[in-house]
């Protein structure tokens, strides 16, 4: 089978400030139409907008017959790992310097709602939520706000959401699961990131708190969470509300906390370079970037969560990585005059 790129708008080149090294990724002209062997694709491409959010992107075709999350190319490179202001907690410990070898693909924005639905109602899949005692959510019923709601679930998060919400109450299990059938639907590799490349992403070459700097107070205009001037609503808001990163990434600060593929490590050890195997429970898995309910000083870009496999919460989300060969990339750049 063959891949075709179909590129539809006139774009600029975009160019990526990373921490240790600079990257560029081109952004292709309208009308051209590549071949490549084992997938057939379509590309979006976009321009920069206002919000200044450069991006390169694409939406693989499922065989359902609707297109897969929007993702966005990342180059390879290297960054510091972990709480460079020790301000943080011992577990964002010790400071540490990454490289990733290769480049990748992660979803603009978290999985939404409408995207989980395609592929519940299209296998029949049961969550950990729906099989066990409900969903922990947020409640203004009891003293502490938060109970196991019986019969809460991504459906039923105990607040409203719209198809462009990301999806809610869903476990890690559930995650891994919706990863696979994209897989199974494309052709191509899917999973979550590993808690090295999120926090590769959420800096998008920073070395602050947070992608945009350490000013605590933007976090009103920049994120979803806790005393934000959205916080008034206590739910998630829809994908892409705020302002994408300078990889084109959006809320890596705030909305939902995101499932990593990694264990949990009370200090890094390597593990977060790493994915955990799909039937191993004797692990807490890592989340990452604080949700709506959360204080500012949860949505740094070093703070990290853990939580059992099969547990489930009304803060708790995911985004995908799609596994994108030299090849692919090669030809993205050569389209531009460009070489890695």
């Amino acid at each position: 089978m063959s891949l075709k790129y179909n590129y539809t708008n006139t774009v600029m080149l975009c160019v990526f400030l990373l921490a240790v090294s600079f990257v560029q990724f081109g952004c292709a002209t309208s009308g051209a139409t590549y071949k490549q062997s084992h997938e057939t694709k379509k590309l979006k491409l976009q321009q920069s907008d206002s919000n200044g959010s450069a991006i390169y992107s694409f939406q693989d075709d499922l065989k359902v017959g609707v297109r897969g999350p929007e993702m966005v190319i990342v180059p390879k490179g290297q960054f510091v790992m972990g709480d460079q202001q020790g301000s943080g907690a011992p577990d964002e410990q010790p400071v540490h310097s990454v490289k990733l070898d290769q480049d990748f693909a992660i979803g603009k924005f978290e999985v939404t709602v409408e995207q989980f639905r395609n592929f519940a109602e299209s296998t029949g899949y049961v969550t950990s939520a729906e099989k066990g005692m409900g969903c922990y959510t947020y409640t203004t019923e009891n003293a502490n706000n938060w109970k196991w709601l019986e019969g809460g679930d991504w459906v039923n998060p105990s607040f409203d959401q719209a198809s462009n919400h990301p999806v809610v109450c869903v476990s890690w299990d559930d995650a891994v699961a919706y990863t696979r059938w994209l897989s199974q639907q494309t052709g191509q590799q899917y999973r979550l990131p590993t808690e090295a490349e999120w926090e590769y992403v959420a800096r998008a070459g920073s070395v602050t708190d947070f992608w945009w700097g350490s000013d605590n107070e933007k976090k009103c205009t920049q994120a979803n969470c806790c005393l934000s001037q959205t916080w008034l609503k206590k739910q998630t808001l829809p994908v892409g509300t705020f302002t994408a990163n300078h990889f084109g990434v959006h809320d890596t600060a705030g909305n939902v906390w995101e499932w990593t593929a990694s264990n949990y490590s009370a200090r890094y050890n390597g593990e977060e370079l790493n994915a955990a195997d799909r039937g191993q429970y004797d692990s807490m898995r890592v989340s990452r970037g604080g949700s709506w309910f959360n204080f500012s000083v949860d949505t740094r870009s070093a703070k990290r969560s853990r939580n059992w496999p099969q547990e489930r919460f009304s803060t708790t989300g995911f985004r995908v990585v799609r596994v994108v060969t030299p090849e692919f990339v090669k030809v993205a750049l050569a389209n531009h005059g460009l070489k890695q």
